[in-house]
């Protein structure tokens, strides 16, 4: 082991960790079973570092059928507000569920899609679905992209993640090491 690191207690880590199995409105072939695990274990594991390697770590855990655009958003501009004047603050936004690229633009997939629990027919069904009642890209980024923390994480469990890369995420030079 190397030497021991002390916490600095003036950094606090803030952990939006999202986390869907469970689809209501859709079939039983579309239910996973290790996101919000994968959650629960994000924060959990991290929440360890308290005291150690953080002075502080905040989290907003959204499982299932908690995890709507309103509630992800809110939890992501709760952060934004919260590191406002803090920019050694550290954060650390994580999503496992399903995602989906439609036209080059990628969505991840909240609890609630389809609340009429229409069944898709085709392709051109399901991407209309998504358009829809997804969480897509653009709005993502218009929440994310006003955190002014100096170090900023975002991690996506999901199919279809690669398609945020030519959304301006993938390249930490141009967006300011975020």
């Amino acid at each position: 082991p190397g030497p021991a690191v002390e916490a600095d207690k003036d950094v606090t880590l803030h952990i939006v960790a999202v986390g869907v199995n469970a689809y209501p409105n859709l079939p039983a072939p579309m239910q996973l079973d290790n996101s919000v695990h994968d959650a629960r274990g994000l924060v959990r594991m991290m929440k360890t570092s308290e005291g150690k390697v953080y002075g502080r770590v905040e989290s907003h855990l959204l499982l299932d059928g908690q995890a709507t655009i309103p509630a992800i958003l809110t939890a992501i501009d709760t952060v934004v507000a919260a590191t406002a004047n803090r920019p050694q603050d550290i954060v650390m936004i994580f999503f496992a569920g399903h995602g989906f690229a439609v036209d080059r633009e990628y969505y991840f997939v909240p609890a609630d899609i389809n609340p009429k629990g229409e069944k898709p027919r085709n392709q051109a069904d399901i991407d209309r679905m998504i358009r829809a009642g997804g969480l897509n890209q653009k709005e993502m980024m218009a929440h994310i992209g006003k955190l002014q923390t100096a170090k900023a994480l975002v991690l996506l469990d999901t199919c279809h993640s690669g398609a945020l890369v030519g959304a301006g995420f993938g390249n930490p030079v141009e967006q300011g090491e975020k």
